[in-house]
């Protein structure tokens, strides 16, 4: 079959006016929600930001109170998950983490950390 064009060519030009369309330019603003992990980036970044982390908590507790505003149909926040993202707010002393027992079992306990920085 040559000469034929491919048939999944993206719609560059109005069928009735014939106007081509703008491209989305991504630095301005993107269209639709953020990607998951941003999403839950930006949702632990606010806990920390809260006064929740003043005193120790365990990582359930750390992820259910970050999954608060994560929308239902989506993958809530695990502790898995959240040790993950942290990990750069571990390294820069954002946030303290220690590791004990909990109902038997061997959990991360994390709290703000309050060394000023210079």
């Amino acid at each position: 079959m040559a000469g034929k064009a491919p048939r999944n060519r993206r719609r560059t030009h109005s069928k009735i006016t014939g106007v081509k369309f703008n491209r989305q330019d991504r630095s301005v603003r993107a269209h639709g929600p953020l990607p998951k992990r941003q999403t839950y980036q930006i949702h632990i970044e606010n806990v920390v930001k809260s006064d929740f982390l003043n005193e120790w908590r365990t990582s359930e507790e750390f992820a259910w109170e970050a999954s608060k505003g994560i929308p239902k149909t989506w993958k809530q926040i695990t502790p898995s998950v959240l040790g993950q993202i942290i990990r750069p707010m571990l390294a820069d002393q954002t946030i303290m983490r220690k590791k004990d027992t909990h109902n038997g079992q061997r959990v991360a306990f994390y709290k703000k950390s309050f060394i000023k920085k210079i």
